[in-house]
């Protein structure tokens, strides 16, 4: 066998090995993060954590939010609900900006 050969073989045998060890397996293993699907990951931060603010309930779709950004670069939070309207927050007090019929309510496409 050629030293060529040789030094091929190593190299492919070492990348097998390196391949082989892995890493730590994740802690968000899967979609949402648990079987149960909650999108949350538990967390032990130190830090005691609270609320910036509490909206008042809305009927949301299914889909997530959606987090932008308006005309003076403030963060607005954009909410779909069964009902058909389509709400902006401001994400500094949970505020309403705006609220605006989209149409038919209840299709959740």
């Amino acid at each position: 066998m050629s030293i060529y050969w040789r030094k091929l073989f190593l190299v492919c045998i070492l990348m097998i090995l390196i391949g082989c060890a892995g890493g730590k397996p994740t802690r968000w293993g899967q979609f949402h993060g648990n079987l149960p699907s909650q999108g949350i990951q538990q967390i032990d931060s130190g830090f005691a954590l609270s609320s910036s603010w509490i909206s008042k309930p809305y009927r949301i779709t299914s889909s997530s939010p959606v987090i932008g950004s308006d005309f003076q670069d403030r963060e607005i939070i954009y909410i779909g609900t069964a009902d058909g309207m389509l709400l902006a927050l401001r994400s500094e007090d949970g505020s309403e900006k705006w609220i605006k019929p989209l149409g038919a309510a209840g299709s959740e496409t």
